[in-house]
């Protein structure tokens, strides 16, 4: 372990009950990731307000899409239980 690595592992063991910081896994698998919790949350908003990325959605549709989504999992999850190539635990997942 680096001096940098170890002064960071450090730093986070002496602040772990600090609420301003998130330690978050970071995207691509390079790792954990500690942040400023107000940093985190204002990114999270910018990236699900992105009108261009998500779909705002009623509750309503929420409902709908739900469901159909949790129909087509059954399809599946039915289709291969048949089949015998399902976990007893991915049987009951549905």
């Amino acid at each position: 372990m680096s001096k940098l690595e170890f002064s960071a592992l450090q730093f986070l063991m002496e602040n772990r009950k600090n609420q301003e910081f998130v330690i978050n896994d970071s995207d691509k698998n390079l790792g954990a990731a500690a942040a400023e919790k107000e940093d985190v949350i204002k990114e999270c908003s910018r990236q699900l307000l992105d009108i261009h990325t998500y779909l705002k959605l009623s509750a309503e549709e929420v409902e709908m899409l739900i469901a159909k989504i949790r129909t087509e999992l059954l399809e599946v999850v039915n289709k291969y239980s048949l089949r015998n190539e399902c976990s007893k635990k991915e049987k009951t997942f549905c």
